[in-house]
């Protein structure tokens, strides 16, 4: 076996515990398919969930891996899909820091439910005015800065714990606007997941 595929087996691996000890109690490293892939990682069968894991010591090839993820989403049936990317000078031991992305299409509805619980509404429709933009945030990717995504409603209550002050950002790939993906750390996502009802 190359270093290469060493490497991607230990993100992997170290992926499914920290999933495991964290709600998803069906998470397992899934067999390499060629043309099928189904993603690296099943956090749960029905609904099926998937992630794309990587090791991004050069950087976190964003574009290409979320466009390697949609593909694997595709082929496993995935209801919704995580890029996983253990980025450098970030081991094992803090996996829940590791830089992870979702395509907005499907980060949008956990992150609605996560405001409606956060928020104890009654009306379950969220105003589209909630969701806004600043034009830059700490988050880099690629050297790049990119938006951040906030809700404003929240900036003046009391944040879920564990939740830092800027925990999503958003972005796009270059040339397509409307292929918007949202970034962030595994914790977070894996946060939201849970309070949609995903996991164990």
């Amino acid at each position: 076996m190359s270093r290469a595929k060493d490497w991607g087996t230990e993100v992997e691996t170290a992926s499914v515990r920290w999933l495991l000890d964290n709600g998803f109690k069906q998470a397992e490293r899934l067999a390499l398919a060629g043309a099928a892939d189904r993603g690296d990682v099943r956090l749960q069968t029905l609904p099926t969930v998937i992630a794309e894991c990587k090791r991004a010591q050069r950087g976190v090839k964003l574009t290409p891996w979320m466009r390697e993820l949609a593909v694997e989403m595709k082929n496993a049936g995935a209801e919704t899909g995580l890029l996983i990317a253990k980025q450098k000078g970030v081991g094992d031991k803090n996996v829940a820091r590791w830089v992870s992305a979702m395509w907005y299409d499907d980060f949008l509805p956990l992150f609605m439910t996560h405001v409606e619980n956060s928020t104890k509404r009654e009306s379950k429709a969220i105003p589209e005015d909630w969701l806004g933009t600043q034009s830059c945030s700490p988050t880099k990717i690629n050297s790049e800065y990119i938006p951040m995504l906030t809700c404003r409603e929240m900036r003046t209550r009391s944040r879920p714990s564990g939740w830092s002050d800027v925990p999503f950002a958003v972005t796009y790939t270059p040339g397509h606007p409307d292929q918007q993906m949202v970034v962030g750390p595994l914790e977070q996502f894996v946060t939201l997941l849970r309070q949609a009802g995903y996991g164990d």
